[in-house]
């Protein structure tokens, strides 16, 4: 309890100005539910080069909502639709936001027209399914489920957006089928040559309340696939310390604090790690590096 207790307050310091890793690092930390740190990033990297601004933006209004922003979120969903019409997200976004606001006509509008954007996009079903379970997931349940099921067909069950949503549906109060889903959508994804980051992570999340080994297991497999993720570092050192192997996490920070996409309050924990390793000096080393930048 004491270290945890040290831990805890090495972790008040601000986080740093952003990440270095582009937008995507935004996109990534978002999805892990990490939303400060998401901000932080995508509006530093907006005017990058390299930066799709039309997803920045839809990331950006996303975070607004949730925030109960909604004229804000509204901004940014304009502001994506104008970076590029053919992201159909945006239009997804708006018509959240006019269902939050009791506009159920105009937010169908919205949909259709997202959706319209590319046709055969079974993600973008999947998407205002849940544009309507994050404005009510008990009065608009038929239509969670109508969008859903539609996209499961049309992908021949292979949409892991899906079984991405079904597995945040449970994974409060059921947790082991929630990780399950978030499997499929890994299974789903890998067939396609991808790595759904987003599903690792949840998946970690969810389960290690009930399995913290296999939910380690999972962040190692991870960290294996995608070797240069500051997400994918981050949190297996974060799940090796909340399952107090912390001669494990200390060894995963300092790699992870190797990679450019880091924050303040990562190199704070890693001199509370390296104290309790009673590696005095190098932990003395991290600490008067981060008071050199934040007095």
């Amino acid at each position: 309890m004491k270290l945890k207790l040290l831990f805890a307050m090495l972790l008040g310091g601000a986080l740093s100005a952003a990440a270095q890793g582009g937008y995507q690092d935004g996109v990534d930390n978002y999805n892990a539910g990490r939303l400060d740190v998401a901000k932080i990033i995508l509006e530093n990297t907006i005017n990058d080069p390299q930066t799709n601004k039309s997803v920045s933006y839809y990331y950006l209004g996303a975070i607004d909502f949730q925030g109960n922003d909604l004229n804000a979120a509204k901004a940014n969903f304009d502001k994506g639709v104008a970076a590029d019409p053919a992201n159909g997200m945006n239009y997804i976004g708006l018509g959240e936001v006019a269902l939050k606001q009791g506009q159920k006509g105009a937010a169908e509008d919205f949909f259709k027209q997202g959706m319209q954007t590319d046709k055969k996009n079974t993600a973008l079903m999947a998407a205002v399914a849940r544009a309507y379970y994050n404005v009510d997931p008990v009065a608009y349940d038929k239509e969670i489920n109508k969008y859903l099921d539609k996209a499961l067909k049309d992908s021949k069950n292979t949409e892991s957006a899906v079984f991405m949503l079904q597995g945040d549906m449970k994974a409060k109060d059921d947790p082991g089928n929630a990780a399950s889903l978030y499997e499929l959508a890994i299974e789903a994804d890998k067939n396609k040559n991808i790595v759904n980051r987003e599903a690792y992570v949840k998946y970690a999340n969810t389960y290690f309340r009930v399995a913290p080994k296999f939910a380690i297991q999972k962040l190692e497999e991870l960290n294996q696939l995608e070797p240069n993720s500051a997400l994918a570092q981050r949190e297996l050192a974060e799940k090796y310390y909340d399952n107090s192997q912390f001669g494990s996490a200390c060894l995963q920070y300092g790699k992870y604090l190797e990679n450019p996409n880091h924050f303040q309050k990562d190199e704070q924990r890693y001199a509370g790690l390296l104290y309790s390793a009673k590696d005095y000096d190098k932990s003395l080393e991290v600490a008067n590096s981060v008071l050199s930048k934040d007095p």
